[in-house]
């Protein structure tokens, strides 16, 4: 009697841990790609004192991206980039 418990319980266990996984794989999947698509920069004011500079500098520092966003910051310009 013991032994089917034992074996029930291990049954229900492995069950609930493989059902999890493939749901996390694609999760992870998911946010690589996100991740993978996006990128942010800083290009200092000193060196580009207006943001179009700074849009400027950073697309010719990364071919293939376009900047869609930019933050201006107390010494710094933000910005963002997408994957063209």
């Amino acid at each position: 009697m013991r032994l089917v418990a034992k074996l029930v319980v291990l049954i229900f266990v492995g069950v609930i841990v493989f059902a999890g996984t493939p749901n996390s794989k694609v999760n992870a999947e998911v946010t690589s790609n996100v991740l993978l698509s996006q990128r942010t920069t800083s290009v200092s004011k000193s060196s580009c004192p207006t943001a179009a500079q700074a849009r400027i500098k950073a697309e010719k520092a990364n071919p293939g991206w376009k900047v869609v966003n930019i933050k201006e910051l107390s010494k710094v310009w933000h910005l963002t980039l997408k994957k063209e």
